[in-house]
């Protein structure tokens, strides 16, 4: 008889924690996600930056520098359009991780709601035993 109450109340909290345990993984996946993606953003950043200093030892003479300065307009055309995908790239990520919880919630929900019903018919079926 206890073990039959102890397996029915274990079952019952594995229904109960599935919900958050499979929330719990699809948040660790989006920090995963966004954390590649803030290491890669830096990287290529970092390149950016480090090019342009590069760039900058080079420069020996006035007209060294004239040719680093029209060369900067390319440069910010290359960090526009970085953060522009970059931009792009969060924004998905953040839809994505909302239209996953959406769905685990909706699921949990009508999971909540079987229950509900399995265990009014239990409920009932007592009864009218019982009576």
């Amino acid at each position: 008889m206890y073990a039959e109450l102890f397996s029915k109340t274990t079952d019952q909290m594995q229904q109960l924690m599935a919900p958050a345990r499979k929330m719990q993984e699809v948040m660790v996946e989006h920090v995963a996600r966004l954390a590649d993606f803030q290491m890669d953003s830096m990287k290529q950043y970092s390149e950016m930056t480090i090019g342009q200093l590069r760039s900058l030892q080079d420069v020996k003479s006035p007209e060294d520098f004239q040719q680093l300065m029209s060369g900067q307009s390319e440069l910010l055309k290359g960090f526009t359009e970085q953060m522009s995908t970059d931009i792009s790239e969060l924004t998905k990520l953040q839809r994505d991780l909302s239209e996953e919880l959406q769905k685990l919630s909706q699921e949990s929900m009508s999971s909540y709601a079987e229950g509900a019903r399995k265990q009014a018919r239990q409920a009932v079926s007592t009864a009218k035993k019982s009576a």
